[in-house]
């Protein structure tokens, strides 16, 4: 299961959100590649441990912008087809990945903790309403949407978060399954 991370990045800085979806890439065991939007993608330190390939690409405007960061994911995707993308769950992300899977008629999952593998599908688990309620509780079957690349926006520090929830008892959560998705 190829997975693209997009990285998170601000004046020359990779942000922590871009390791974290590397190792939330990595749980979902197949080849990583890490793409680095900006005017210089290669200043950007984004090549660790688990990333298989990092792809440069290079834009014009010294700043996050929307729409050079939508049009530079859609061609990504168009070129490298992957089978799940994962983004930080931040302002510049939800600013532009909704917009890529409504257009391209992907999945997409927002305000994702966890990310893993149910045979062929990816399983984003959320919370909503604050992490206060979820519509499934536990036991119950996950929602499930198929499209051709699934998307997810995932929350920094996840495995903490991770951690926080299962700890409450009384806290269900949210799974969806995505066949080709992205995520926040």
């Amino acid at each position: 299961m190829s997975v693209l991370v997009v990285a998170e990045h601000l004046q020359g800085r990779v942000r922590d959100i871009t390791y974290e979806l590397v190792t939330a890439a990595r749980a979902l065991g197949g080849p990583v590649a890490v793409a680095a939007i900006g005017s210089d993608p290669a200043s950007l330190d984004v090549n660790r441990v688990g990333v298989d390939e990092v792809v440069h690409v290079r834009v014009e405007q010294e700043e996050f912008e929307n729409d050079v960061y939508q049009a530079a994911l859609e061609r990504l995707l168009a070129e490298r087809r992957p089978d799940v993308v994962l983004l930080g769950f931040t302002v510049n992300s939800m600013g532009y990945a909704g917009a890529v899977a409504a257009k391209l008629g992907l999945g997409f999952a927002s305000d994702v903790f966890a990310v893993s593998r149910d045979g062929d599908a990816v399983v984003a688990t959320r919370a909503f309403h604050g992490s206060k309620t979820s519509p499934c509780s536990p036991g119950r079957a996950a929602s499930s949407m198929t499209s051709q690349c699934p998307a997810c926006c995932m929350r920094r520090s996840c495995a903490a978060r991770t951690r926080t929830l299962r700890s409450a008892p009384s806290m269900p959560r949210m799974r969806w399954r995505l066949r080709a998705c992205i995520a926040l």
